[in-house]
């Protein structure tokens, strides 16, 4: 009798030790609510430990429209909208020879950005036309990460008056005494 007592208290602390192992492999899974392609793993280790507030990865869905984000100056940003059209420049295919991708202006950062680099910047998205280039006979997906050029289109000039606006300047400043 005592000795089914005894086993009996094992059978217990042997059913809540497998319930709290199928609770922690369970914790043990990571899954995205989204399929899509894995970016900038954070981990390398296996069996490595990350606190709870700790990005591991970025995920990209298979389903993700592509959208270009711009940094635009300081100087610069006084003179764009949203709704503005644009060029998109692949840096990978030279522009010349397989054109660009038309875009649009949807979003304009309402906070400055210090660039190491570029000095105050804002951020802006811009919408892609298309999400592919041709490339010769075959078409090239784009995917997130490619980098870009964008000239987004401000107004339109005469020729002669790109010609004659350094000068101009030079006669409006130039003859300047302190």
């Amino acid at each position: 009798m005592l000795e089914l007592t005894h086993l009996e208290s094992e059978h217990r602390a042997a059913s809540q030790d497998l319930v709290k192992a199928q609770h922690r492999h369970l914790q043990n899974k990571l899954k995205a609510p989204v399929s899509g392609n894995i970016q900038q793993l954070q981990v390398h280790t296996v069996g490595g430990v990350v606190s709870a507030s700790q990005e591991l990865m970025k995920i990209i869905p298979n389903e993700a429209v592509v959208e270009v984000q711009a940094l635009v100056r300081n100087k610069d940003i006084g003179f764009l909208v949203e709704g503005q059209q644009a060029s998109v420049k692949i840096d990978t295919f030279n522009f010349t020879k397989y054109g660009y991708i038309n875009a649009e202006v949807v979003d304009i950062s309402e906070d400055v950005l210090e660039d190491a680099d570029l000095g105050w910047v804002f951020q802006l998205k811009l919408a892609l036309h298309e999400d592919h280039i041709q490339v010769g006979e075959r078409t090239v997906k784009l995917t997130p990460g490619m980098s870009v050029v964008s000239e987004i289109k401000t107004g339109q000039r005469r020729i002669i008056e790109f010609f004659l606006s350094p000068l101009l300047r030079y006669k409006q400043e130039g003859i300047r005494e302190r």
